[in-house]
């Protein structure tokens, strides 16, 4: 099994050298990463040039573009198995891609494998005689699918295209997400399972952790009122989404206090916003 890691980044040093580090310590090393590199001229050289002589790195130097169109730009150069498509802020567990080939094994029908979504590092099963799973459903990617966990195999493109470019961060619309989960319904249109992978950890800082923007959150929550547009989705789903983060204040607010009440009340109108504007259109 031979993984291809997909990453753009436009010059954060300290995260991709995090990400490049967790490569460099993983168990199984059958792997190489595309990089499209929207940096500053030369500002990646260094930790390239550190880390190409642990594992093989191919550099494609990209304008500034929208996250969907610079993944588009690099799938004609993939290799291997399976894609994984890495943010530039997460990073893996020592033996994920280990426990991933197995699961590619055990599921030779899938389109896609979902690795399990961690906010920090945390004790992993690196067994491989038991591997847990569940098969998705086009609610349940909603919310088991961050875009930093998903690996597709590598014919998917040719099934079902490319990333929708006017979907995800930097698109030249409202919709500044979703992107990931409308590639992962079109791969259930397809007829092609996406399986979690919950024994598979992949690190990414929480929300919480990082500063309060409530611009983002109301781009976020209308690129997801509009993948479910999208898709046709009925309205008792997209009536869940716009009262589930009134549910999670319950929970997160004691823990993370005022910004994440700012957040999640941002997100719920926001969401309610887009609701009742994509349904009039």
């Amino acid at each position: 099994m031979y993984f291809c890691v997909l990453i753009t980044t436009q010059g954060r040093l300290n995260y991709l050298e995090r990400l490049f580090e967790s490569l460099r310590q993983q168990t199984y090393q059958n792997f190489f990463v595309l990089l499209g590199d929207q940096s500053s001229d030369g500002e990646l050289d260094s930790l390239i040039s550190r880390y190409e002589k642990n594992f093989r790195i191919d550099r494609h130097i990209l304008p500034k573009m929208s996250l969907s169109a610079a993944r588009n730009a690099l799938l004609p150069f993939v290799e291997g198995e399976y894609i994984y498509f890495s943010d530039d802020d997460s990073y893996l567990a020592p033996s994920t891609f280990a426990i991933m080939t197995q699961y590619a094994l055990k599921w030779p029908q899938a389109g896609a494998l979902i690795g399990s979504g961690q906010s920090r590092p945390v004790s992993q099963n690196a067994r491989t005689d038991s591997l847990p799973n569940r098969e998705l459903s086009v609610y349940s990617v909603f919310k088991n699918c961050p875009s930093w966990c998903i690996f597709i195999k590598k014919n998917i493109p040719q099934l079902i295209g490319f990333f929708d470019e006017n979907i995800g961060v930097g698109a030249p619309t409202p919709w500044q997400s979703g992107e990931e989960t409308d590639y992962l319904l079109r791969i259930l249109t397809a007829g092609r399972p996406v399986v979690l992978c919950t024994n598979a950890h992949i690190f990414h800082d929480a929300e919480a952790n990082h500063p309060l923007n409530l611009d983002k959150t109301k781009s976020y929550s209308a690129g997801r009122m509009y993948t479910i547009k999208k898709h046709n989705l009925p309205a008792w789903f997209a009536i869940c989404n716009v009262l589930y983060p009134l549910l999670q204040i319950i929970s997160e607010v004691p823990r993370d206090g005022l910004p994440a009440l700012k957040r999640r009340i941002t997100m719920f109108f926001s969401r309610l916003y887009w609701l009742v504007k994509l349904a009039i259109k």
